[in-house]
C-alpha cells in the first residue's frame, strides 16, 4: 500500500483504535456502511429509499468483495462527480480532521455496546448483531432454533413487498 491513502487511513486507524480493531471486519462493515448512508442521506435520499435498498440487496445472493469494492469506487466516483465534489479532497480533508480528534473518536468508541452496528446505548431500535446472527447459524445448524426467526421471517415478508412492488411499478398503468 506504500504512502497511498488507504495506509495513510489504516495508519489512523491503528493509532486511534488499535490494531484490534482496526483489524475488525465487523466493525468495519459497520462504520463503511454508515458513512455510506450518511453521504446519500446528506445528498437527499430518503429512508424509505434506504430501506427499500437494504431490503433488494439482501434479498439476493452474496457477490465477489473485491468486484464489490471496483462498484462502490466507481459509484462513488460518479456521486461526487455529479454533485461536483472532488472526491479526493474530500477524503483527504477528512483524514486531516479526524487525526486533530482523535480522543473524541476514542471517547466515542469506548460508549459503544461491542458488535453492535448502534454507536451507543440508546441511538436507536435494537438490531440483531453479526456476531449474534452468527452465533443464530451456528444454533440451528447444531439442531437448536434461531433467536431471530421472527426478524427473518419479517425481512422475507419485506423482500417479497419490495419485490411484489417493483413488478407492479414496472408493469405500469
Amino acid at each position: 500500500m506504500g504512502d497511498s491513502y488507504q495506509q495513510r487511513a489504516r495508519d489512523w486507524l491503528e493509532h486511534c483504535f488499535g490494531r484490534d480493531r482496526a483489524d475488525d471486519p465487523i466493525s468495519r462493515n459497520h462504520r463503511f456502511l454508515e458513512e455510506a448512508l450518511e453521504l446519500v442521506q446528506a445528498l437527499g435520499c430518503t429512508k424509505d429509499e434506504a430501506h427499500q435498498l437494504v431490503n433488494y440487496v439482501f434479498g439476493r445472493g452474496k457477490g465477489s468483495p473485491e468486484q464489490e469494492v471496483g462498484g462502490v469506487r466507481l459509484s462513488l466516483s460518479g456521486l461526487t462527480a455529479c454533485h461536483r465534489i472532488d472526491e479526493q479532497a474530500a477524503a483527504e480533508d477528512e483524514l486531516a480532521r479526524v487525526w486533530t480528534m482523535v480522543e473524541q473518536i476514542r471517547e466515542k468508541e469506548r460508549g459503544k455496546p461491542d458488535g453492535s452496528p448502534l454507536p451507543g446505548p440508546g441511538a436507536g431500535a435494537r438490531t440483531t448483531t453479526s456476531r449474534e446472527a452468527a452465533a443464530d447459524a451456528n444454533a440451528v445448524a447444531n439442531g437448536g432454533q434461531s433467536a431471530t426467526d421472527e426478524a427473518r421471517l419479517e425481512e422475507e415478508i419485506g423482500n417479497r413487498e419490495f419485490r411484489e412492488g417493483q413488478a407492479t411499478r414496472d408493469a405500469g398503468p
